[in-house]
């Protein structure tokens, strides 16, 4: 694919090194704004009279009267210089021959612009596969900035820590919404365990749907784990406090913890959560342009990847904490990202374009693959089959007016953020999916198998 960029001046750039007392004077440097990062072609030092000498990851440069300018170290298969410039007092690295797509700034649009801190402790602690390190860089998110909400500290219960998945769940509603979601929702269920970290949620239409959503997580869960659930720790809303919940969980012997009337800060964990996924929601939709009647489908996507990076109380995501392996993350793309699905051949005339343009919306719940948006059909289809525009052209690409949505009211499908799916078919299918079979899944988790 080709770039094109505008420059708007040549000039020379001053370098000093840390190692160095002279200036290295680079004339002839075009300026372009738009470029992420500060770029050298190591060809055009060499047209100059330069020489190389590397190995071991390093190389060093050496002017044509013998001089070492500099020295340049590989991260993420490219050579970084970190000069400081005499002009300004802020270091910015300079990458040698390429840019580097693997540069924070994407990776925090891919984890749904969550806190920058968790991406870098993610990576050096290795925590997923996929994931490149990253040093303690400075991120400067302006969408971020907009939808970022100051928070009062929140006291919990207790301090007292599980041990296991599913021995403490916390549990919390937030809503009404003031949009309405594309598919009638107006309330979500968050569902966090204790020990993982690990949060499900379950987007609603009213509060009533508590109940069926906790019996639905609670079948799943245990059977996945093959363990209990031991504690629930909930607010005093009567979502939570009714007769039918309440003798349930003594049938179960499920013990439940609530908080004092009127102090639903207690409940911190959940709290938290909530407040952070909205900060989130809003993100993704400023980010994408797209309309907020997409707010679940925006939830799913940063409750996946949530769960894929490491907090502050584990080294481990919360993902390997609940399942017991490493996660991949080298499926992740931005949300609102621009996709082209292939369209199998059964489904289309020789005549007929092989792809059809859409918004990438979320992964896939029951399938491997994602969620694609296609606003010419007003649909939203589960796809592996997908190419993503590596411009990041995401949904601000396309007139806002089109997303608007049309749902059938035939739909009786339910959301939900992943469950570990085991082995068999599920019933409910919540939206199309088109998949071929001659794509790479490998970056994909596989489904895993049931316990026993």
């Amino acid at each position: 694919m080709e770039l094109t960029v505008k420059i708007e001046g040549i000039g020379t750039v001053k370098l000093l090194f840390k190692k160095g007392e002279e200036i290295v004077n680079l004339k002839n440097v075009m300026y372009s704004p738009k470029l992420r990062r500060n770029l050298m072609a190591g060809p055009l030092f060499d047209k100059s009279g330069a020489s190389f000498i590397g190995g071991k990851g390093k190389i060093d440069v050496f002017s044509n009267d013998g001089r070492k300018l500099f020295s340049a170290r590989k991260e993420n298969g490219l050579y970084y210089v970190y000069p400081s410039y005499p002009q300004k007092r802020r270091s910015n690295p300079i990458a040698l021959n390429a840019s580097n797509k693997n540069n924070l700034e994407d990776w925090h649009r891919k984890f749904c612009h969550i806190n920058p801190r968790y991406i870098i402790n993610t990576s050096k602690n290795e925590s997923v596969k996929g994931l490149p390190i990253f040093k303690n860089e400075q991120l400067n998110c302006e969408v971020r900035k907009l939808a970022k909400t100051k928070r009062k500290s929140l006291k919990p219960i207790s301090k007292i820590k599980s041990t296991k998945p599913l021995q403490l769940l916390h549990m919390d509603v937030c809503g009404p919404l003031p949009s309405q979601s594309i598919r009638g929702h107006r309330y979500f269920l968050s569902i966090t365990d204790d020990y993982s970290r690990k949060v499900i949620v379950y987007p609603m239409k009213n509060k009533s749907e508590v109940f069926d959503c906790f019996t639905k997580f609670q079948k799943r869960a245990e059977r996945y784990l093959n363990s209990k659930i031991i504690n629930i720790r909930t607010d005093r809303g009567i979502e939570f406090c009714h007769n039918e919940f309440q003798n349930f969980l003594d049938n179960q012997g499920i013990r439940a913890e609530r908080t004092n009337e009127y102090t639903p800060e207690q409940n911190g964990v959940s709290e938290c959560f909530n407040y952070t996924a909205l900060d989130a929601v809003k993100c993704l939709l400023k980010d994408s342009n797209l309309r907020n009647g997409f707010w679940a489908e925006a939830l799913l996507c940063f409750t996946y990847t949530w769960n894929r990076i490491c907090h502050q109380s584990h080294n481990k995501t919360p993902f390997e904490l609940y399942c017991g392996r490493k996660p991949s993350i080298r499926h992740l793309k931005p949300f609102g990202a621009t996709a082209y699905i292939g369209t199998p051949r059964q489904l289309r005339t020789k005549l007929q374009m092989r792809a059809k343009k859409g918004v990438m919306v979320g992964y896939a719940m029951q399938t491997k693959g994602y969620r694609i948006w296609l606003p010419a059909e007003r649909k939203i289809i589960e796809a592996i089959n997908v190419t993503f525009d590596n411009g990041f052209n995401s949904g601000k690409a396309l007139n806002r007016n089109d997303s608007k949505f049309c749902i059938s009211t035939e739909s009786k499908s339910d959301l939900e953020s992943e469950i570990p799916i085991t082995g068999e078919i599920l019933e409910d299918v919540k939206v199309k999916s088109e998949f071929s079979g001659d794509t790479n899944t490998e970056e994909f988790e596989p489904i895993p198998n049931r316990t026993s």
